[in-house]
């Protein structure tokens, strides 16, 4: 396509043509820049963003659809200051229509003038597209006109975008609705009705990014910019660490030996060392499954079951092929509660599925057919060191070994884990004391095995070293010593606890940035997505979830746009390390005035608690029940994946807050609980 253009752009201008610069921007975008050598390659979100400021200069608000992605942009004295895109749903987007105006067996051409003749336009809901295919599907089985259908989902794609990719973002007052989407006017049509404001189509809309490639190519040209930062400085954390990861691992198998086989997954990638030395002096040779690969991926599609995180599909390919490398035994524990040092929490519980993973994966691989030992201790450190020793001691025994042999190679592992862990902070420390004033470093913010696996990490710090920046990740920070107690006083998750830390060391310094990786599926992620957005406000970060199905193109596209976006950025906001500011005392008894407290809706249980706070004197109210308009306002307070519970809550509550006059005062009454399950973080 580009060859067709540049060639009618000669055929037109013949030897007159003289090419000052070249800008690409896109999804094919470095592919294109290479076989043209360009003078810029840009990512969609700048380009974008330079496209619409130069047609206005007063535009606040970029909503930019495409085939493939939508775009929300937010600009400020013609500077990007924030940005979001979808995620892994695509019923936002172009494509989206295209496929269903096929399914409806309507010219794509024709959609617009179909839909603006709906008089009832079909409620398909706003969610993704298994649900609004599905509730199409319903549609036509009940026989709506293919008018009220195609402009019901023209309000479903408005509403999908607005509620998954804008959510509780600032919309501004100069709108610009930029993309493919904006030929179809019944969309058009839609946003307008939606936000009650006036929607900008400007001109060039369809091509807004190429304009401003254009320009900032014309830009870099006149500019000449060089780059300032010297490549041979950058240390490449990440492989420094996978060295002493993998220190004292050979891989090496004695055939006179049996062999234990460590999948490369999970909590295993931060205890490795330990086992790995453990196992070892115990006389077994130790085969850890390669790094996640094609095969390991495939692997993991054909044995997976369930729709869990992608991480956990991932257990069954590294499972799959140690299989293949005929290892005796599969070591694979479950992780019941891991205790960080300062926690005060009452329970810090591992998620569900790493309590139960060992008895899946057994069932699902079949391990006692192929002759394979699972080793699946239940590794908890709810009761302390001598519950662990204990277990890990019997573990010992499990494989044949006496209380002597077992006690040595236990103390040699853990040694070799305290050298590992304080190896890894030690760098980060080496990097922070060693920055500039003014210098940038980019800080991973996931758990350990997000870190670790290069397919979970995308690329995203190899990238950054590529492009001249410093990469850190949370276990370079000492987010294990912070003490959230005062804050988030049943954060009963362990990886929470260390992720929320996190944020409060970055976002309290003025050199680290974060970039903060989730994963599609998780519920803790859904959860503590809101409380990471909370700490990092006043403060930018970059958000991705990542799955199976993420777009490495569209993953660079945001890393880019987020490091643009920071080249003006100079905040720094002030956060007491202790906690101080945000006290919360868990014990605080509520006072009884006489302001109305409202408790959800959950028949018979809400009207008993009412009953019961009424006894003491408390003006006590239930909600109303979930309705679509509610969860459809809960819907825009969703960052991720969050379960509908929680969706149904923020909505109702909301919904009332919504209709209340402004002087009334309320209160709402919501429990707390506590488990591995996200429902106690609601």
């Amino acid at each position: 396509a580009s060859d067709d253009g540049l060639q009618s752009i000669k055929s037109e201008f013949g030897g007159r043509l003289n090419i000052a610069s070249i800008g690409t921007t896109g999804s094919g975008r470095n592919l294109i820049g290479k076989i043209y050598k360009a003078n810029l390659i840009v990512n969609e979100i700048t380009a974008q963003a330079k496209g619409a400021v130069e047609l206005d200069c007063n535009v606040d608000t970029i909503f930019e659809i495409g085939g493939q992605d939508s775009k929300y942009i937010s600009i400020e004295d013609g500077r990007v200051v924030d940005f979001e895109m979808n995620k892994i749903c695509a019923a936002g987007t172009g494509s989206f229509i295209e496929e269903q105006a096929i399914k409806l067996d309507i010219p794509i051409e024709e959609y617009e003038y179909i839909a603006l003749k709906g008089q009832e336009p079909s409620e398909l809901g706003s969610r993704c597209t298994v649900f609004i295919e599905g509730n199409i599907s319903k549609a036509i089985a009940e026989g709506q006109s293919k008018e009220n259908i195609t402009a019901g989902l023209s309000y479903s794609i408005v509403n999908n975008y607005l509620n998954r990719v804008v959510g509780k973002k600032p919309i501004g007052n100069k709108i610009f609705l930029q993309g493919g989407i904006a030929h179809n006017q019944a969309v058009v049509n839609a946003f307008r009705a939606v936000l009650g404001k006036e929607i900008v189509v400007p001109p060039y809309f369809s091509i807004t990014g190429a304009y401003g490639a254009a320009i900032l190519a014309k830009e870099e040209v006149q500019q000449k910019r060089k780059e300032n930062v010297e490549r041979s400085e950058i240390r490449n954390i990440e492989a420094e660490i996978d060295k002493m990861f993998l220190k004292g691992y050979s891989g090496e198998v004695d055939e006179s030996k049996l062999t234990v086989g460590i999948p490369r997954v999970l909590f295993l990638h931060k205890l490795f060392p330990m086992f790995n030395v453990y196992f070892k002096e115990l006389g077994f040779n130790v085969v850890l499954s390669d790094e996640t690969d094609n095969k390991i991926i495939e692997f993991s599609q054909e044995f997976s079951l369930d729709e869990t995180c992608y991480p956990i599909k991932l257990i069954n390919g590294h499972v799959a092929a140690l299989i293949d490398k005929g290892v005796d035994y599969i070591f694979l524990p479950s992780l019941y509660t891991m205790k960080h040092p300062v926690s005060r929490t009452r329970e810090d519980y591992a998620c569900v599925y790493m309590q139960t993973v060992p008895q899946v994966i057994s069932s699902v691989m079949d391990l006692e057919s192929k002759g394979i030992k699972l080793l699946s201790p239940a590794l908890s450190f709810k009761f302390g060191k001598k519950y662990m020793m204990r277990t890990l001691m019997d573990l010992g025994k499990q494989v044949g070994k006496n209380s002597v042999q077992t006690t040595v190679a236990l103390a040699k592992g853990m040694q070799a884990l305290k050298k590992y862990e304080t190896g890894v902070e030690k760098l980060g420390e080496e990097v922070i004391d060693n920055l500039k004033a003014d210098e940038k470093v980019f800080v991973i913010v996931t758990r350990a095995y997000g870190v670790a696996d290069k397919e979970l990490n995308m690329g995203i710090p190899k990238r950054l070293i590529e492009m001249g920046h410093k990469v850190l990740t949370l276990s370079n920070l000492p987010a294990h010593s912070y003490d959230l107690s005062e804050d988030y006083p049943n954060m009963y998750w362990p990886f929470g606890q260390h992720i929320i830390s996190g944020a409060k060391i970055i976002k309290n310094s003025k050199n680290l940035y974060a970039i903060y990786l989730t994963n599609h599926g998780c519920g803790p992620d859904a959860i503590i997505s809101h409380y990471f957005k909370e700490e990092m406000q006043g403060k930018p970060y970059l958000h991705i979830e990542v799955d199976e199905h993420s777009s490495a193109v569209g993953v660079m596209t945001r890393l880019e746009a987020f490091i643009d976006s920071l080249e003006n950025d100079n905040k720094c906001i002030d956060v007491e390390l202790d906690g101080a500011e945000n006290e919360v005392n868990d014990n605080k008894i509520i006072e009884r005035e006489e302001i109305p407290m409202y408790i959800p809706y959950l028949y018979p249980y809400s009207y008993l608690t009412q009953a019961m706070l009424k006894t003491r004197g408390y003006d006590a109210r239930v909600l109303q029940p979930t309705s679509e308009e509610s969860l459809n306002i809960g819907k825009k307070f969703s960052v991720s994946k969050e379960c509908v519970t929680l969706t149904a809550l923020l909505g109702d509550v909301f919904a009332h807050i919504d209709t209340r006059r402004d002087s009334e005062k309320m209160k709402i009454w919501i429990p707390q609980t506590e488990g591995s399950e996200s429902i106690g973080q609601c």
